[in-house]
């Protein structure tokens, strides 16, 4: 074992070593050599736990957190002494994020001529709208790579000009506004609106022909129809209306026909209940609700969106 560290990884007894300027490294020396420790400071710190917590998805008051201390303390004392608190860790957070970017802009994207993006529009469980833009292209090497170059958050509707604003802002952060082939995106109507409005603010891009659907949202879709075609309940030969399929938001679904004194005030509650889920589970439904309310009533002191909570904890 002696004879293969030393011949093949250049490592030797510091016993066994003859002149203490003999080019040989010890087993702490290989091992630094290999993996170098960072020295820990404020700053080094402050970077640790910026990406820890972006990595496992952490609120940043986890630093508050007694637990989380005694955990750093653990593993080193001096820990304590320089921990940093929550604001100065999301303004770290800020400069990390424009260092990526100017790193994205400067050195893997520069001296691309073409590049494709997939962009999508979701809602998060927090009930806040994003819109995401990745970046592909094809490296040095031959290899396919992707980047996330975006995650813009969508103010208002997810109209097909405010989505096309989104990207275009995020775009022309990478100065990638002359370099797009393709765009994919999911089969949503919307889309075509933001081709559109792209094809009037890149000319090299075309709606047309650059516009990509995506194949896997395509075949859910289609799956989707032909389970409804199959599955499908036959024509009413009566014409009567069947109350089963009828939209839980209609206003004639929200209360129950007048029947004298026995009102149904479980329906009731649990119709309130699908509305508030209605209302809460969009950002623009919620909005215009609000702004619906403020508008009936007069009230110069805006609804608080928590009312529209459709689950209340009790005990």
């Amino acid at each position: 074992m002696s004879q293969h560290l030393h011949l093949l990884h250049g490592i030797a007894n510091p016993k066994s070593i003859s002149s203490p300027l003999a080019k040989h490294n010890t087993m702490d020396q290989y091992v630094h050599n290999l993996h170098p420790r960072k020295a820990l400071s404020p700053s080094s710190l402050k970077t640790a736990l910026v990406y820890f917590i972006c990595d496992a998805d952490l609120p940043f008051s986890i630093t508050k957190s007694p637990a989380f201390q005694a955990l750093l303390e653990l593993c080193k004392s001096a820990v304590t002494n320089i921990l940093v608190c929550q604001a100065r860790l999301t303004a770290h957070l800020t400069k990390i994020y424009f260092y990526h970017q100017e790193f994205i802009c400067n050195y893997l994207l520069s001296s691309k001529i073409d590049v494709s993006f997939t962009t999508d529009a979701w809602t998060s469980p927090n009930i806040t709208a994003y819109l995401a833009v990745t970046a592909h292209y094809i490296d040095t090497e031959f290899k396919l790579t992707s980047i996330i170059i975006g995650l813009a958050e969508i103010q208002g509707d997810h109209s097909g000009a405010s989505l096309a604003t989104q990207f275009l802002t995020i775009i022309l952060c990478y100065d990638l506004k002359q370099n797009i082939i393709s765009i994919t995106t999911d089969n949503a109507s919307v889309n075509n609106q933001m081709a559109q409005d792209i094809e009037a603010t890149c000319p090299k891009f075309c709606a047309k022909d650059n516009m990509v659907g995506c194949m896997a949202h395509t075949i859910h879709l289609a799956s989707h129809g032909g389970l409804k075609a199959l599955g499908s309940r036959p024509p009413n030969k009566n014409n009567q209306v069947d109350n089963n399929n009828e939209n839980p938001m209609s206003i004639t679904s929200l209360v129950d026909p007048p029947d004298g004194l026995n009102l149904q005030y479980n329906s009731i509650i649990g119709k309130i209940s699908l509305l508030a889920s209605y209302l809460h589970h969009s950002p623009q439904r919620r909005k215009k609700f609000i702004t619906t309310v403020n508008l009936v009533y007069n009230s110069d002191k805006p609804t608080n969106a928590n009312t529209l909570l459709s689950q209340v904890s009790t005990r």
